[in-house]
């Protein structure tokens, strides 16, 4: 995902999104931690119960970065 997220940030500041929304198993870059999400952005990831993401979002504000776990 971190290639995504970088090239989505790599536009005009007016062309990022409020809002970016990534369904996932878990199982991404550890080092995404390390993209700079500016502050208008807020991520909500959508992970199965069972997974987790690599990296700790609770770096970042709920308002900024958010996890809902859902089942299947």
């Amino acid at each position: 995902m971190k290639p995504g997220f970088m090239a989505l940030l790599e536009q005009s500041s007016r062309d990022i999104p409020d809002m970016i929304i990534c369904a996932t198993d878990g199982d991404i870059e550890k080092s995404f931690e390390h993209v700079k999400i500016p502050n208008k952005v807020q991520v909500i990831w959508l992970i199965e119960e069972k997974g987790r993401l690599l990296f700790d979002v609770s770096k970042y504000s709920k308002q900024h970065m958010h996890v809902i776990k859902f089942s299947v």
